[in-house]
């Protein structure tokens, strides 16, 4: 099944992903992001948690977990409202027509833990990979950050904190699995 088919499940946690129509930039300035942020809050908390985003100029990748309580029509109609409201705001404030998101969004079911640990770190990677950022916390738009801080956030983190044992063992994990990358990479180039 396509990753912009499969049926979202209550209390399961999904990749979700989109990207904007032939790589324009979605997001110009803080005030883009910013208001992305506030609908994704107005429109998706009810529905399910965030367990980590990554928002870049061209595309943006969430991390949830559905609430018991949502129908999988609920959650659609929902990441539809706030894509389409996002669209109407920045059409309107940079006098723009027409689409901007690749539809539908993309989703991807994340069935066990390992692949659950490899797409928070993959989420959390996307700013350097995409050379947006030089390390873990230098990019705004990332989930990273409100790990590692103390204070609320949308994020819903003791999920991945009590896997992972803890907030050093998290950040040990994104670092150990970034450099094995990087060694990877560079044994296949040789």
């Amino acid at each position: 099944m396509s990753a912009s088919q499969q049926e979202i499940t209550p209390g399961e946690f999904f990749h979700i992903y989109n990207r904007a129509i032939g790589n324009e930039v979605l997001f110009h300035t803080d005030a883009d992001y910013d208001h992305w942020f506030q609908l994704i809050k107005k429109f998706l908390l009810p529905v399910c948690e965030i367990h980590a985003y990554c928002i870049l100029p061209n595309h943006y990748h969430l991390l949830v977990r559905i609430q018991d309580h949502t129908a999988s029509a609920d959650f659609s109609k929902k990441m539809s409202d706030a894509a389409n409201a996002f669209v109407k705001w920045k059409n309107l404030k940079y006098g723009r027509k027409g689409g901007l998101f690749m539809t539908p969004y993309k989703r991807k079911l994340l069935q066990n833990e390992e692949y659950l640990i490899w797409c928070l770190w993959y989420i959390h990677r996307n700013p350097f990979h995409h050379q947006y950022a030089e390390d873990w916390n230098s990019w705004r738009y990332s989930s990273y950050q409100a790990y590692i801080i103390d204070k609320p956030t949308l994020v819903t983190k003791a999920f991945f904190l009590e896997l992972f044992g803890g907030k050093e063992k998290f950040i040990r994990h994104h670092m150990v699995q970034g450099e094995e990358i990087e060694i990877i990479k560079k044994v296949a180039l040789e």
